[in-house]
C-alpha cells in the first residue's frame, strides 16, 4: 500500500508539473506576442527619440552625401518674354520688297524709299568714323532731320517703260530709256565750256551700287555709251587720290560709285575751303540711279545690304533729295 500511495503522489505531483508546463506552453505565444509588442513599442519610442545614435549616423551620412551634390534651387528661373525685334522685321520687309522693286509702280518705290530712309537713318553707324550725325555745319545736320513726303518722292522718281516682250531688260537698256545718250554727250560739252569758269565737277548721271565688283560690272555694261566714266569706289584709289584726279581729270558725264566713297568725296567738298574747286558735287547732275538689281547669294540691293544701307540713306537724305525736291531737272531712278 505504501508503494501504491507513493506512485499516486508522484503521479499527482507530476501531473501538477505537467499542467504548469502545459499552461506555460499554451501561453508561450502570448508571451512572445507581448515581447514583440514591447519591442515594437520600444522601437516606436526610439523613433521618437531625437538623439538616437543609429538615426544620427544616417543623418550624418545623408548630410555628407548632400555636400557632393549641388543644392537644388527653389527659385524658378525668370522667364523673360522676348520682345519682337521691329528692326529685323522692317529689314526683312525691305529686303523682300526690294527684290521686286524694278517691277513696282512709282508710288510703291516711293513708299519703299521713305521706309528705308526712316529706318536706316535711325540706326547707328558701323564705326565712329562713319557717324554722320556729328556734322561741322548746321545746314548739313538739318538736312539729315528733314522728312520727305511720299508725294515728293513720287514726283522725284522716274521709271523706265515696261518691256514689250516680257523679258527682263538689262541695266544699260533701262539706263538708256531714262537718260538719253545724246544728252550725256551734250552734258560733257556744256560742262567743258563751264569748267573754264570754275564750275563744279558734276556728272550727268551718278550710279550708286553696293560694291566695287558690282561697279566694275556696270561700267563694262555701260561701255557702249562711249562716254567718259569716273570710278568712285574702293580698291580703285584712295579718297585723296580720287579727289585729286577728279579736279584734274577730263570731263565725266557718268560716275559709278559706292555709297561710302561718294559720301567721303561729297563731305570733302563741304569741309574744304570754298575757294577750292570741290572734287564732286551734284549741282549739275540730271539723274541719280540706285542699282536695284538684287545680287546673289542673298539678293541684297544697295539699300538693303547691311554694309551699304545706312551710308546710302545718308547720301540720299543729305545730298540727293535736297537737289531732287529743289530742282526740276534732276530725277531719281531705281534701275
Amino acid at each position: 500500500l505504501d508503494h501504491f500511495y507513493r506512485i499516486i503522489i508522484i503521479i499527482i505531483m507530476g501531473g501538477d508539473d505537467l499542467g504548469s508546463d502545459d499552461d506555460n506552453y499554451l501561453n508561450y505565444s502570448a508571451v512572445v506576442e507581448d515581447d514583440d509588442d514591447n519591442s515594437s513599442s520600444d522601437d516606436d519610442d526610439d523613433d521618437m527619440r531625437p538623439n538616437k545614435k543609429k538615426r544620427n549616423r544616417s543623418y550624418d551620412d545623408d548630410d555628407h552625401d548632400d555636400e557632393d551634390l549641388p543644392s537644388p534651387s527653389n527659385k524658378k528661373p525668370k522667364q523673360t518674354k522676348s520682345k519682337p525685334n521691329t528692326h529685323n522685321k522692317t529689314e526683312a520687309l525691305l529686303l523682300e520688297t526690294s527684290r521686286n522693286l524694278l517691277q513696282s509702280r512709282r508710288e510703291q518705290q516711293a513708299q519703299f524709299l521713305s521706309t528705308a530712309l526712316n529706318h536706316y537713318l535711325k540706326k547707328k553707324p558701323l564705326s565712329a568714323d562713319d557717324d554722320d550725325d556729328q556734322q561741322p555745319h548746321d545746314d548739313a545736320a538739318s538736312r539729315l532731320s528733314t522728312t520727305y513726303s511720299i508725294t515728293q518722292l513720287t514726283h522725284g522718281l522716274v521709271q523706265p517703260p515696261p518691256t514689250n516682250d516680257g523679258h527682263d531688260s538689262t541695266f544699260l537698256q533701262r539706263l538708256q530709256s531714262v537718260a538719253n545718250k545724246k544728252r550725256l554727250k551734250k552734258h560733257g560739252k556744256n560742262t567743258k565750256k563751264q569748267k573754264n569758269h570754275n564750275n563744279s565737277n558734276s556728272p550727268s548721271v551718278l550710279v550708286i551700287c553696293q560694291s566695287a565688283r558690282r561697279a566694275v560690272a556696270l561700267l563694262k555694261e555701260c561701255a557702249p555709251l562711249g562716254v567718259a566714266a569716273a570710278k568712285l569706289f574702293p580698291k580703285q584709289a584712295s579718297v585723296e587720290q580720287q579727289a585729286r584726279e577728279l579736279r584734274q581729270a577730263k570731263l565725266f558725264p557718268l560716275a559709278v560709285g559706292t555709297p561710302h566713297r561718294l559720301l567721303a568725296l561729297l563731305k570733302m567738298s563741304e569741309e574744304e575751303d570754298p575757294s577750292t574747286p570741290p572734287p564732286l558735287d551734284l549741282s549739275q547732275t540730271q539723274l541719280v540711279v540706285l542699282d536695284a538689281q538684287p545680287c546673289p547669294p542673298k539678293q541684297y540691293t544697295v539699300l538693303t545690304l547691311p554694309d551699304t544701307a545706312r551710308d546710302c540713306a545718308v547720301l540720299l537724305q543729305r545730298y540727293v533729295l535736297p537737289q531732287v525736291t529743289r530742282r526740276k531737272d534732276i530725277k531719281l531712278a531705281f534701275l
